[in-house]
């Protein structure tokens, strides 16, 4: 079933970002180097964008989904 394959597939994704960010806090956490701080940073920033695109579209195509099998009632 499509919702399925599309929450196991959000479900990896959401993961994935998940471990990503808490690696770079870790490292963060432990940087003394000004450079790298900045760098993880700016990692953790792009990767939570990339996680809120990946969650966003993930609902449009929820939403897609639903009223597609809205409109086969019919």
């Amino acid at each position: 079933e499509l919702q399925t394959e599309l929450s196991a597939e959000m479900a990896l994704q959401l993961r994935t970002s998940l471990t990503t960010i808490s690696g770079y806090a870790l490292q963060l956490a432990d940087s003394r180097d000004a450079d790298l701080a900045k760098q993880l940073a700016i990692d953790i920033s792009h990767e939570a964008a990339q996680l809120d695109h990946s969650i966003g579209g993930f609902l449009n195509r929820k939403h897609a989904a639903q009223g597609a099998a809205a409109g086969s009632t019919f």
